[in-house]
């Protein structure tokens, strides 16, 4: 029972003698600078990485063990006699596929 007055009687002396501190646009200054600096930070890293990507991609030969997968895929299903491939179905996987790469790239910055 007194912990509870005693809470009211404090949140009722703050109330009472609450003073307002003139502020004269220091928040808005400080605001203004902050998240451009880290944003200009997070772009620059996201480019950065993005780059080491591409040139690991590149030097590591990404593009040929990719479609060498892709013709090891399409090799297996033909010789599994899976001849009810629709090229039109192929394209659009691979139309999906690139899409959330590249949204997933985006959603990293």
């Amino acid at each position: 029972m007194t912990d509870i007055n005693d809470d009211f009687l404090v949140q009722r002396f703050f109330t009472e003698n609450r003073r307002e501190i003139a502020d004269n646009g220091f928040s808005k200054k400080v605001m203004r600078h902050i998240p451009n600096h880290y944003r200009r930070i997070s772009t620059l890293w996201s480019i950065g990485c993005l780059v080491l990507a591409a040139i690991l991609f590149y030097m590591l030969g990404g593009a040929h063990l990719m479609l060498e997968s892709f013709r090891e895929s399409f090799n297996s299903a033909i010789h599994n006699e899976v001849t009810g491939l629709d090229p039109k179905s192929l394209i659009m996987v691979v139309i999906v596929l690139l899409y959330l790469g590249y949204r997933k790239l985006c959603t990293l910055a």
